[in-house]
Order: C-alpha cells, then sequence, then structure tokens
C-alpha cells in the first residue's frame, strides 16, 4: 500500500485519488478550494491544503491541477504554482518521493517547466533526491 497526495482535486485529481483508493492506497487530496475540501471532507475523504499534509508520511505526489487552454496556448500558471508549492514541502523531507503530472500536458513540460520549478524550490535534484 502507498500513500499517494493528489494535488488538485477536480475531476482528474478526484477519479485518480478515488481510483487509488479503490485500490487500497491510502490517498490524501490537496486542494487550494476550501469548498472542494469541505466536500471531500464531508463525503470522509482526507482532504487538505499543501501546507497541512504530513508529507513525511506520502510516497508519491502527484500533479493533477487543471491545465486550461486559452487562445489555442495551455495555460501553466496553476501547475507551476502547484509545483513551486510541491517542491517547498519537498526540500523539508529526508525521504524519497516520487512526483508524477497527471495533468494535461504537452511533451516537454515536464522537463522542461516542472522539473527546474521543483528542484529550485525544493533546492534537490530530480533522479537523486526525489523521482519524476
Amino acid at each position: 500500500m502507498r500513500s499517494i497526495a493528489v494535488i488538485g482535486s477536480g475531476v482528474v485529481g478526484q477519479a485518480t485519488g478515488r481510483g487509488f483508493i479503490r485500490k487500497g492506497h491510502r490517498v490524501t487530496f490537496v486542494d487550494v478550494n476550501p469548498a472542494t475540501l469541505q466536500k471531500l471532507q464531508n463525503e470522509g475523504l482526507v482532504a487538505r491544503t499543501i501546507e497541512q499534509v504530513d508529507w513525511n508520511n506520502i510516497d508519491i505526489a502527484m500533479l493533477a491541477v487543471s491545465t486550461p487552454t486559452q487562445s489555442g496556448r495551455i495555460v501553466l500558471d496553476h501547475i507551476e504554482a502547484a509545483a513551486r508549492a510541491l517542491g517547498e514541502q519537498i526540500q523539508r523531507l529526508n525521504h524519497f518521493v516520487t512526483v508524477v503530472v497527471r495533468s494535461t500536458v504537452v511533451p516537454g513540460t515536464t522537463e522542461k517547466r516542472i522539473k527546474p520549478i521543483l528542484e529550485m524550490a525544493s533546492g534537490k535534484v530530480a533522479g537523486t533526491d526525489f523521482g519524476l
């Protein structure tokens, strides 16, 4: 059994997290929207802001943040902010955590945009100090 944090608790994040729960994993839903957190908590699920999560108990962090399109281009503001906040949490960890980009992004986004943000915010190296 793994302990998974699903960052972004919209349609994709909830479907992903609920699927892992059905497979027996522990899931913490993470979101910035208090109404979403309250809804999930009312359903008996673990839902927190990123600062409230006990990251010492997380093995996998899944970025399932919305990536809307605007004028035909993907807007990465939300996932980049989530990656920065996650990197700040990874900085404090003494164990290896694997980060998975579950959001809809074009090929190369993880390596060119998300990885540098995670490394800068955490002060750690992807592939050595955390998985990506």
